[in-house]
This record gives C-alpha cells, sequence and structure tokens, in this order.
C-alpha cells in the first residue's frame, strides 16, 4: 500500500507506510520518481503528529466564556441549526486546497451550492496566471516535471529549494545550469547559477523586454511564429519599447545581468512559473509574457505553470455546477472586506 501527502505542494510525495507493532511507526518516501527518495520536515513529522496528544480530535464549541470539546453528534447539530436558521444568501463556503484530492477538495462543494450559499471564486493561488496563460495558449499547462533533468531551468518568482523541493532536486542533480528571477534573495536566487533580482511588480516589463532582445537578435524561430502564431507584427511593435535601458530603469536589473538572461533563454531552458506572480500587481500578465519567451523560441512545453488542466478532469462537475450554483461568489482577495455580508462562514 502507497499513501500520498494531501498538502497543497507541488510535489506531492508518495509514501510507504511501515508499521511496527501494529502501529504506524513511520513513513518511508519512495525512492522512484517524483518522491526520490526524501521528503520535507513536515511529510517526516506526520506520524509524530497524527499520534500527538496535542491533536485535536473531537469537535470543539466556543461559546461566549471558553471552548468546550463535544461530541460529534453536538457539534453537528448545532451546526446544521444555524445552517438551517440562516438566509442562504448570507452564508458563505469558503475552502482552498488545504487537501488535495479530488473528493476531498471539490466534493464538498456540493452541498453549498445545493443549498445556494455564497462561495468564493478560488481565485487566491494560480486562478489569474491560468487564465491570462490561457489567453495565448488555449491551455495553462506545458512542461512535464521530468522534464527539469533534461534542460537548463530558470524558476521565476519560485523559491524552489524550499517549497519545490522534489523540482529543485531534479534540475540540479543533472548538473544542467539554473536561473532563479524574484524578488527577494531566497535560498533558490542564493544558490542559482544566474541570480536575477527584479523589483515587486515589474517581472511582465523583465519579460517583454526578453522578447524583444530575442526578436533584435533575429534569434527567435521563425517558422514557428510564421506557423502558429498570429499578431506576431503587433507584438514586436508592442515589446519594442521595453529596451534594455528601459528594463534595468524599471526593473532594477542591470544590463549586464539582463544580457545573461536573454543568453540563458537562447539556451532554450524549461521555465517554472512560481504561483506568487499571481500576488503581484500585474500578475496575470506577467505569466503570459514569460510564457511567451517559449514562443517566440518555438517551444509552446517550454514552461511549467500548473498542469491540473491537462487531465481533463471536469472540475465544475466535481463541484456539482452542473446541478446548482452558489447566490453569489465573493472574489476571495475580497473575503475580509465583505465578511460583515455573512452570518454564517463555513470554513
Amino acid at each position: 500500500m502507497l499513501l500520498a501527502c494531501t498538502r497543497d505542494c507541488y510535489d506531492t510525495c508518495i509514501f510507504r507506510p511501515i508499521y511496527e507493532g501494529g502501529r504506524l511507526a513511520r513513513l518511508l518516501p519512495i525512492g522512484d520518481f517524483p518522491t526520490l527518495g526524501f521528503t520535507c520536515a513536515r511529510g517526516a513529522a506526520d506520524v509524530k503528529r497524527l499520534s500527538s496528544p496535542r491533536r485535536v480530535k473531537r469537535p470543539l464549541l466556543r461559546g461566549e466564556r471558553q471552548t468546550l470539546e463535544v461530541s460529534w453528534e453536538r457539534a453537528l447539530e448545532e451546526l446544521s441549526a444555524r445552517l438551517k436558521a440562516a438566509d442562504p444568501s448570507r452564508i458563505i463556503h469558503i475552502d482552498y486546497d488545504g487537501n488535495q484530492g479530488l473528493l476531498t477538495w471539490y466534493y464538498p462543494a456540493r452541498l453549498f451550492n445545493l443549498l445556494g450559499t455564497a462561495s468564493t471564486d478560488y481565485s487566491i493561488c494560480s486562478a489569474e496566471g491560468s487564465e491570462a496563460i490561457k489567453l495565448h495558449w488555449g491551455r495553462s499547462y506545458g512542461a512535464m516535471p521530468e522534464e527539469l533533468s533534461k534542460r537548463p531551468v530558470v524558476f521565476w518568482a519560485l523559491d524552489a529549494a524550499t517549497s519545490f523541493i522534489h523540482g529543485w532536486a531534479l534540475a540540479k542533480r543533472a548538473k544542467n545550469p539554473v536561473a532563479a528571477v524574484d524578488v527577494v534573495w531566497t535560498k533558490t536566487m542564493k544558490s542559482a547559477d544566474l541570480p536575477v533580482a527584479v523589483r515587486p511588480g515589474t517581472d511582465v516589463v523583465l519579460a517583454l523586454g526578453v522578447s524583444r532582445e530575442i526578436i533584435q537578435r533575429k534569434s527567435y524561430d521563425a517558422g514557428f511564429v510564421e506557423r502558429y502564431t498570429y499578431g506576431f507584427d503587433r507584438f514586436m511593435e508592442y515589446v519594442d519599447k521595453f529596451t534594455p535601458e528601459y528594463v534595468e530603469a524599471e526593473t532594477g536589473v542591470p544590463r549586464t545581468v539582463f544580457y545573461k538572461l536573454v543568453d540563458f533563454y537562447l539556451r532554450r531552458p524549461i521555465t517554472v512559473i512560481g504561483f506568487a506572480i499571481g500576488r503581484t500587481e500585474n500578475g496575470g500578465d506577467a505569466a503570459r509574457a514569460i510564457s511567451l519567451i517559449h514562443a517566440l523560441l518555438g517551444d509552446p512545453a517550454g514552461f511549467y505553470y500548473s498542469n491540473s488542466g491537462a487531465w481533463g478532469i471536469d472540475f465544475a462537475y466535481l463541484r456539482g455546477l452542473h446541478l446548482a450554483k452558489p447566490s453569489k461568489v465573493v472574489p476571495m482577495g475580497l473575503v475580509g472586506a465583505r465578511i460583515s455580508e455573512f452570518d454564517v462562514v463555513y470554513v
């Protein structure tokens, strides 16, 4: 039997459970891809957390003066009573990817959609980047993780050494060059062969500058551009203002470093575009601008952002949206400001 970690993480570690005396003693990371025989500190501590005396094992009900441990029956009765008493439009269901899995994440929304409660737009992580990339590619997925061991890699807006440890291991073990673009000096930036520090919110300027330089050098794949793209002349005209001088002034990236990044891209690397970029000003535009560098290189599967759209899974069906829809949808970034609109918040 194998177990998979359910955290919202790039890696999705796979374990073989080890039992001693009839009890789960430890989780052994499998040696095969993608786990490669190791896991993070949190994954290694899961067994300890499972058996911890501090673990919450029964529902807690908060009263006016204290929080009490109650039975599951009492907790369910209390919750159902509050849901029944409230106007459905004043109930909001808030969840996200704390529990990876098609049933554990998506399926509970069916109940709340049937009740006609409010929902969020599930936009806090990667939605803006996915939609922006779809504008050009019709899809948001590209390279597979296995490619990280075959080519140079650019980790853009992602501290892979900390939060994508197996992708980082694949890249480093292959001994191919690694570049990193970020707004702070992360562990990845400190370990990269080419670190590029950029001002927050200006990644899109840097990416469009790289595209301009590739075009100026006539290093783009003219055959691919002519056969598979449209609007190239307008794009070429648009990026013309993103000169090395302009890029340096806006992003803080010195021209010498900028030219090194362009040269790095001419080696046809894989770019891993981090979800962090979507939490910045111009985040969606930055994600699609970075992806378009690979269009110029004739490398449509050369970037990795999110591959969840690659497998033909009907996420709307899993949430039951074909049967019922939320009474209203609140953008996740505005939940805090609008929380007073609701009498019941189910998280």
